[in-house]
């Protein structure tokens, strides 16, 4: 705030302030008791809950800082959270826009590998409201989140690894 109570341009553009709820390694979600997963490389955790439609994984991607969930990857077999990650060569990201429709779009689950018909570029919604930015060759889904402000970057790569160590370390 500046001195006159008004915000400044300055304030908006600075990072948000860091909330002591901040989950650690594998530490346990609020409530639900599912272990959180931080990524690598990312300002996100994850957790993999069994999807009800195709007996795959749905894996939660959340905000680190203030624990939204921002997006969703889902349709990933389970055996390749144990098996074999790299085989995921198309995945679908899932995320739910301020209008309240479900918007889904294709990435690819292989850094450098680009999708015919995958996300690009901006992803924006039928009623204009932007959801990511999407990086088609890396797979990098950037989703500002609603919350705390942040800009929260992952790869699908990354959060399917991550996943898949979750997956193991529960299958041991």
């Amino acid at each position: 705030m500046s001195d006159a109570g008004n915000p400044t341009n300055h304030e908006h553009q600075c990072a948000a302030p860091v909330n002591p709820r901040t989950v650690a390694d594998t530490d346990r979600g609020p409530g639900n008791g599912r272990p959180r997963i931080r990524v690598p490389r990312s300002n996100v955790v994850v957790e993999s809950v069994p999807s009800e439609s195709n007996g795959g994984q749905r894996v939660i991607v959340r905000c680190r800082v203030c624990d939204l969930r921002v997006f969703d990857v889902v349709g990933v077999p389970a055996d390749v959270l144990v098996d074999d990650p790299v085989r995921c060569g198309s995945l679908r990201i899932v995320r739910v826009c301020r209008c309240g429709r479900h918007q889904q779009g294709r990435v690819t689950g292989r850094p450098g590998f680009t999708l015919a018909d995958g996300l690009t570029g901006r992803w924006c919604c039928e009623c204009g409201s932007f959801l990511a930015a999407v990086d088609a060759v890396r797979g990098r889904v950037t989703v500002p989140c609603r919350r705390c402000r942040s800009d929260c970057r992952a790869t699908v790569a990354d959060v399917i690894g991550a996943a898949q160590g979750e997956a193991v370390a529960q299958a041991s």
